[in-house]
């Protein structure tokens, strides 16, 4: 781990943070100078220190992981440059992090402390609400997350994932590889890869690598078994 000098891109970058969401700019700016912002570079396979921390992703690829009871690990989801970690569990007690971060190839990390934001939510409350907000959506992903993994078909379950998923006009970025996937849905890889193959050759998805095409929401509602109306 090296320490960096804060850019200017680096500030725009973190404007874009939920937490700052309607924050002025001077409130930012306060943000940024504050001696509990700090910039990092990593290298390619070097694990981020843990701590107690939101971290934004400048520049590279990090990855987070659980080690699995057998001493592996599971890969749980990839930030690329914009990406923020650590918002879900900067104010817990328990020592034992969330997750296992490391850098997937040379990375800069702009790493926002505690102080800084305990400081932020006493100047401005908006930053507070910002935080309650996001948590909010994160406990929502999450109970959809176990919706979908404890009961349903193979294609119930994965039509269900897909349209919980926050998409980018109407395309879904798998956060993990189909393997693990798999895993996460329940369900067994050689079932996954099935109703993946059924579901491109209905013209229901589309999919590249890891970007799924939801190209037809409403069919893709029929096999999750709910409309898509609210």
């Amino acid at each position: 781990m090296r320490e960096l000098k804060k850019e200017e891109s680096f500030f725009r970058m973190m404007q874009e943070l939920p937490l700052f969401a309607g924050i002025s700019r001077q409130t930012a700016e306060f943000a940024f100078h504050d001696e509990s912002c700090h910039c990092s570079a990593f290298l390619a396979g070097e694990a981020l220190p843990p701590g107690r921390r939101v971290g934004l992703v400048c520049a590279g690829e990090v990855r987070a992981f659980k080690r699995t009871a057998g001493g592996g690990e599971v890969l749980l989801n990839t930030f690329r440059q914009g990406g923020v970690f650590g918002l879900a569990g900067v104010f817990l007690m328990d020592s034992v992090p969330l997750s296992l971060l490391r850098a997937k190839r040379a990375s800069v990390v702009l790493f926002l402390e505690v102080p800084l934001l305990r400081r932020l939510f006493a100047a401005d409350a908006q930053t507070a609400e910002n935080y309650i907000a996001y948590l909010s959506g994160r406990v929502e992903f999450l109970t959809q997350r176990i919706s979908v993994s404890s009961g349903g078909t193979a294609e119930q379950r994965l039509a269900s994932w897909l349209l919980s998923q926050p998409d980018d006009n109407g395309s879904v970025c798998l956060p993990c590889s189909v393997a693990n996937l798999s895993g996460l849905l329940g369900i067994s890889r050689a079932s996954l890869y099935r109703v993946l193959e059924n579901l491109q050759q209905a013209d229901i998805i589309a999919q590249h690598g890891r970007t799924v095409l939801l190209k037809n929401r409403g069919k893709l509602s029929d096999f999750a078994g709910h409309s898509d109306e609210i």
